[in-house]
């Protein structure tokens, strides 16, 4: 009973979390790198493609995100963030539809919370290339097993559909089609009818070869095919030199990592199975103050243990947590059942799917968390668990490894969440000021930040007006986004190109013109620090970027007009008479 009441507790203020957390922590954080690149693309993707064509290839990214500051125009920044709760609330329903037969709500609630605490913590809080393509997997792997235990050609061609949304979002989404591996397996495992199994490979086909039109329809009629194949050419460029996204460091990345999180997942199971075996021999009627008093113990540890962990850890532990336990049902479907069975092989395809194709590897694959935590609970909680069967008490032990599961690892997503504010101060009771522009309305940073912001939007008025191009060096994209500028390097985030590349892209400008654009750069890195002095990025493609920028500034006589702590507006002897100011 006492456990029971915890849960309703724990489940009832899990439930208040998922609503309205996200919609708190949204105020606060203003990240000038990914999230700034990607606002510059919101804003440019259809009225100047072109312009924002490197990464073309997260072309549905880019639409969606454009559609949502249309939507959301009047909320400013903060209407982008809003888009990406809406994303999470809309995958969170559809897991909980998904499990709510398995799972009673409470446990529910709390199990999408930890999905929540990895979907924001230390993560870009806006719509994006992550989220998007993991909402899109979490419903092509749902629509799959659906058509499989209840049967649906529509479902089927719905799941199909969903993969190549995925795979438009996110160039390695197209690794969700490994979940096809669930229809030969119920085939053989679960006693599905061969000929059903063909009708759903057909319609899910079907699914995938009309989106696939469907897409490369849109994009010849809006003009975009062409960009995105030139963006592929460009991936496979970047790819071919041995970096953080060539082929052989990504291999090497992936399964070192994944045996590192099964690893930690094994440490993190065996602590669960112990202190679950130890509370199961407590009577709840006789020594339920014991039970109470352990169970504040195992919390109070793992706040003290956690906070002396990094996200990465929790992250890894918990992808080996939902690997290992995921991967039970498939040796043991018939106690688990076919549903079941399907989704914990889903989870773990999902997983994989998305811990591929970024440099941050296994961090990406927790935008998963939100199916695959309550996946794993929905099996530990089963009456028909293989855990523990030798004990007498075994179902007993069974029904408290969950709630011991969730104790050990809620308080490290409590944490990050918290204090895992994307690229900006870490301490929240700093980000308090927000600045004056409508475009960063009803977000927070700190004062200081703010202040070289508004300083600088200030003087770049003077010098650019809306539709104007303009050239933003170092990670600071998002100048674009709130001067509603064009980039005319064709990417806000230009030290990102590839050196060679890059070269002659600046050959051909100066071929064909002699008149440039203002210019703005960053004196300091942008990243979590600033505006603490901290280094420029020593990347080999930033370095070799800067390089080339600084003789092009030399060539065209590019002088500096404006400057503070942390920008400098420049501009070219071609229009510095053009600006009375100068």
């Amino acid at each position: 009973m006492s456990l029971n009441r915890l849960q309703n507790a724990g489940g009832l203020l899990a439930l208040a979390a998922v609503i309205t957390v996200p919609l708190a922590l949204m105020f606060q954080g203003l990240d000038f790198t990914d999230t700034g690149w990607l606002l510059a693309n919101y804003r440019n993707i259809f009225s100047a493609p072109d312009s924002v064509s490197y990464w073309f290839h997260l072309w549905l990214t880019n639409i969606l995100g454009g559609l949502c500051m249309k939507v959301f125009s009047g909320l400013g920044l903060y209407g982008m963030k809003l888009g990406a709760v809406l994303l999470f609330w809309a995958s969170a329903a559809i897991v909980y539809y998904t499990l709510r037969d398995y799972l009673t709500p409470n446990m529910l609630y709390l199990g999408l919370f930890l999905g929540l605490c990895y979907a924001f913590a230390g993560k870009i809080t806006i719509v994006h290339y992550n989220n998007t393509s993991a909402f899109f997997l979490i419903v092509s792997g749902v629509a799959l097993v659906k058509s499989i235990t209840s049967g649906g050609f529509a479902r089927a061609l719905t799941s199909g559909m969903a993969v190549i949304l995925a795979t438009f979002a996110r160039l390695s989404g197209i690794l969700g089609i490994g979940m096809l591996m669930c229809i030969p397996y119920a085939i053989f495992s679960l006693g599905l009818d061969q000929r059903k199994g063909v009708r759903i490979f057909l319609g899910y086909c079907i699914g995938v070869l009309a989106m696939l039109l469907i897409i490369v329809g849109i994009m010849y009629l809006m003009g975009h095919l062409e960009l995105y194949h030139e963006s592929l050419s460009l991936l496979f460029l970047k790819s071919s030199v041995h970096d953080s996204y060539g082929p052989f460091r990504m291999f090497t990345r992936f399964i070192r990592q994944n045996l590192q999180a099964l690893l930690v997942g094994i440490g993190i199971i065996s602590v669960a199975g112990l202190f679950s075996a130890v509370l199961a021999t407590i009577d709840d009627s006789k020594h339920v103050i014991i039970k109470y008093f352990f169970f504040a113990l195992i919390i109070t540890t793992s706040f003290f243990v956690d906070s002396r962990l990094s996200v990465r850890t929790g992250i890894w532990g918990l992808s080996g947590v939902c690997y290992l336990i995921c991967g039970i049902p498939i040796f043991f479907p018939k106690r688990f059942g076919s549903e079941r069975t399907l989704l914990a092989m889903v989870s773990i395809c999902l997983l994989l799917a998305l811990s591929v194709g970024s440099d941050t590897g296994l961090k990406v694959s927790s935008y998963g968390f939100t199916l695959s935590i309550p996946v794993v609970l929905a099996i530990l909680s089963t009456s028909d668990s293989v855990f523990f069967q030798t004990e007498s008490r075994g179902r007993s032990v069974c029904a408290v490894v969950p709630v011991i599961l969730i104790a050990i690892v809620l308080p490290l997503g409590g944490i990050d969440l918290y204090n895992g504010i994307y690229r900006d101060s870490h301490n929240r009771r700093l980000l308090t000021t927000g600045m004056t522009d409508s475009s960063l309305r009803g977000v927070y940073t700190t004062k200081t930040r703010a202040h070289l912001i508004d300083e600088a939007v200030a003087q770049l008025h003077n010098y650019v007006a809306p539709g104007d191009e303009l050239i933003t060096l170092e990670s600071i994209g998002i100048f674009h986004y709130i001067l509603r500028t064009r980039p005319y390097l064709h990417n806000p985030w230009p030290v990102l190109y590839e050196p060679d590349y890059f070269r002659q892209l600046l050959q051909k400008i100066e071929a064909t013109t002699t008149s440039y654009p203002p210019m703005i750069r960053a004196l300091h890195d942008t990243r979590k620090g600033w505006p603490n002095n901290g280094p420029l990025s020593s990347k080999r493609e930033a370095v070799g970027v800067r390089n080339l920028m600084n003789d092009f500034i030399q060539r065209n006589r590019y002088e500096a007009v404006w400057n503070n702590d942390m920008f400098e507006i420049l501009l070219p002897a071609s229009t510095q008479s053009k600006h009375p100011r100068f």
